[in-house]
């Protein structure tokens, strides 16, 4: 495993950083190099060494790995110590020269690694599985009240290495130690589920994507709801594949104030709907206790985003337009879409100032006219028409 880039917000910039990390120079030759020092390592014990797999890309929950096999025949005399002894520590933690850089590391690091980086596995009556743990939590001995944990990660230095660059990878690498969370769709009952296609693609997408497992009997279970007036439906998805469902019946707007502010984060899961939004948590409480029907977020270049629970569109020469990246893809915006009446586009703040008319949406709501109400120029004031 060598050569390792984040994942992207959404399924085009997740396929252009894949094609980036498939055919980056540095980063093929950094691995191409460790793939010839394995090769050498594992001759040492073993014959018909062989490249299987060079330059693969492995996909996981927040990030891509280049990684390549080599396989060889273990040599009949070769004694478990020998093994260790020609594999360990691994050329792909070490880099090269091997013996040179195990002798640098032990100058200038003033503790022990402990299992990181060293192996872990199973031996068998007839095989034996071993791995190196890298991104690995260790549980360390009993500190009292409180348990203590450790979780190693680093990044291949080379002699052109940036620091900056070096210190994101290591953010990367220590990104899925992340609070837990679960996936959700909220959903408008009317005589059935509005959208219920789009919202279990949605769903699909989110659980392949983030590593949940995905529970058939969602769609049966939805399917089967039966209410006498129109309702409001959350589906929470965790982890494991299990999932409740929320209903309430949906009540007139109370407050119809937009406001226009700046997002700050948003992160890897800005695409995916799930519980852990901590930058749309101030706006939901003041949702909850009816001072705003919703926010409007624009990045800090003034590019238009999204508001915390709609899509934005703007209406600019006769064309419906919203936003087209680092949002959340609404399932009613996905809807106007494939008919037909909405495109995708770059839109600024300024652009509010131009539009003929301006909506916003979600999927339970639907489509709803927006008007300005005043205020100062720089800080838009809307309200549902």
């Amino acid at each position: 495993m060598k050569g390792t880039i984040g994942r992207g917000a959404d399924t085009s910039e997740d396929q252009r950083l894949k094609e980036f990390l498939q055919s980056d120079i540095k980063n093929r030759s950094e691995n191409v190099m460790i793939v010839d020092l394995l090769r050498n390592d594992l001759s040492r014990i073993a014959t018909e060494v062989e490249v299987l797999e060079l330059f693969a890309i492995k996909t996981y929950p927040t990030l891509f790995q280049m990684t390549s096999k080599i396989a060889g025949k273990l040599k009949d005399n070769a004694t478990l110590l020998e093994i260790f002894t020609a594999l360990f520590p691994c050329g792909s933690i070490t880099g090269a020269p091997k013996k040179r850089t195990i002798e640098i590391l032990q100058g200038i690091e003033n503790r022990e690694r402990g299992v990181y980086c060293g192996a872990i596995g199973l031996i068998e009556s007839q095989e034996m599985t071993f791995s190196i743990p890298i991104r690995t939590l260790v549980q360390r001995a009993d500190q009292g009240t409180f348990k203590q944990y450790a979780y190693g990660v680093g990044s291949g230095i080379v002699w052109d290495s940036d620091p900056w660059e070096e210190y994101q990878e290591l953010q990367i690498k220590k990104s899925f130690l992340f609070e837990e969370f679960e996936l959700v769709e909220t959903m408008r009952y009317d005589d059935g589920i509005a959208l219920l296609d789009l919202h279990l693609q949605r769903l699909q997408r989110s659980a392949k994507s983030l590593g949940f497992c995905y529970c058939d009997g969602i769609e049966e279970h939805l399917r089967s709801l039966r209410f006498s007036i129109p309702h409001k439906i959350r589906l929470k998805l965790s982890r494991n594949g299990s999932f409740v469902l929320e209903n309430s019946p949906i009540t007139p707007i109370v407050c119809d104030k937009i406001e226009i502010a700046k997002r700050i984060g948003g992160g890897d899961l800005i695409a995916h709907k799930t519980t852990l939004r901590p930058y749309y948590a101030d706006v939901a409480a003041r949702i909850a206790r009816c001072e705003v029907f919703d926010v409007v977020f624009c990045d800090e270049e003034g590019r238009l985003l999204e508001g915390s629970r709609s899509n934005v569109y703007l209406e600019i020469d006769g064309k419906l337009l919203t936003p087209k990246s680092h949002i959340l893809p609404g399932v009613y915006r996905q809807h106007l879409i494939e008919q037909g009446r909405v495109q995708e586009e770059e839109l600024w703040v300024c652009d509010l100032q131009r539009a003929e008319r301006v909506f916003c949406s979600n999927a339970v709501c639907g489509l709803l006219e927006v008007v300005r109400v005043g205020g100062d120029p720089k800080d838009f004031l809307f309200e549902l028409a």
